[in-house]
């Protein structure tokens, strides 16, 4: 009888750390990084300083497969080619580029987000002029 209740206490411990373990794990897993130092980029948003000299002059940061970003890279091309600068690229389906934009502690609210010295421009509503524009309205 004492043999029986023996083994019956080690299986109950081994299921019980067994469950403990699993816990454990999912706790571990499923943590969400800390974000309270993470500034959610706007349109027309303007980018504060600590936050804006981590990034160039002229940024953009869009995710492969977007089609809104697909319409608006040619037109950073023609912005780039027609007023001789260039702008840095992040691709946030590239994971050193995605780290890259959560280092800053910045993330845009949708791409593409298009920033022309600190001011942000998200979505695929501004034409190749009005790009230009903001770039020659804020200096070149």
């Amino acid at each position: 009888m004492k043999k029986r209740n023996l083994s019956r206490t080690w299986m109950y411990s081994i299921i019980f750390a067994v469950v403990v373990i699993a816990i454990v794990l999912f706790l571990l897993l499923n943590q969400t990084p800390n974000q309270s130092n993470l500034l959610i980029i706007k349109d027309q948003m303007i980018i504060p300083n600590e936050k804006c000299s981590q990034l160039d002059q002229y940024s953009i940061i869009y995710k492969t497969g977007c089609q809104h970003c697909a319409k608006v890279l040619p037109r950073i091309q023609e912005v780039e080619q027609s007023l001789n600068l260039s702008f840095k690229h992040y691709n946030l389906a590239i994971p050193s580029d995605f780290s890259q934009i959560e280092a800053m502690g910045i993330m845009p609210e949708g791409v593409p987000a298009v920033i022309i010295n600190c001011k942000a421009y998200l979505g695929s509503g501004y034409t190749t002029e009005d790009f230009k524009g903001f770039i020659l309205q804020t200096g070149n």
